[in-house]
């Protein structure tokens, strides 16, 4: 941090690397798909059925979310646009998951993907479209992003706004809660920014901002 143009280069080659592993290989794993994976917590799945209802303190999430709260509810839901394709999706693609290795025995620099408790199946683009608004957070053109690799220049632009919802809400349905035990009090800020950084690249990408 913060993001500098050859690390995402790195970046967006390792989630291509990643897209190129077929389902197939995956099946002594027995990996679930991404979207039904997500819906087995309770709380996103209440969520989506039932609303959700705003924070009670705005710290850190949008100011323009009361307003579209429902809206987002409302594309977080329509999880079949994410029922398409079988390839490897690590789930959980943030900068702490990512190490930049600067030519540590290899031919080039590269960036490795770290931490796979999280294995699923879904679209190609989901892993890059979920780390690139951290990207974009950092003033990092967004729209340049999703255009700079047909992982997601040829993606459902609706399919990638139902990501971006979906990991939103699941972040902002416990953001209030008593962090489990063991866990830092930081857990809950920690969701909030994510949130937020998922939340700005959707209404970005929507045209709301």
């Amino acid at each position: 941090m913060p993001w500098t143009e050859d690390e995402i280069a790195l970046v967006r080659s390792a989630c291509e690397r990643v897209a190129e592993v077929p389902g197939a290989a995956l099946a002594s794993l027995s990996p679930g798909q991404v979207a039904d994976d997500l819906l087995e917590d309770h709380g996103l799945r209440a969520a989506i059925k039932d609303g959700l209802t705003m924070p009670r303190s705005p710290d850190l999430l949008p100011p323009w979310l009361p307003a579209r709260i429902d809206e987002v509810v409302a594309l977080a839901a329509d999880t079949e646009a994410l029922r398409v394709g079988d390839h490897l999706i690590h789930c959980d693609l943030r900068p702490d998951n990512l190490l930049i290795g600067r030519g540590a025995g290899e031919t080039s620099d590269r960036a490795y993907v770290l931490d796979w408790n999280w294995v699923t199946l879904g679209p190609a683009w989901c892993d890059w479209v979920g780390v690139i608004p951290t990207m974009a957070a950092q003033g990092h053109d967004l729209a340049k992003l999703l255009d700079s690799t047909s992982l997601s220049r040829s993606a459902d632009p609706h399919a990638m706004d139902v990501w971006l919802a979906l990991l939103a809400v699941y972040l902002l349905v416990s953001c209030e809660d008593q962090p489990p035990p063991g866990a830092t009090m930081a857990l809950r800020r920690h969701q909030r920014h994510y949130a937020r950084v998922y939340l700005d690249a959707l209404a970005t990408h929507r045209g709301w901002l």
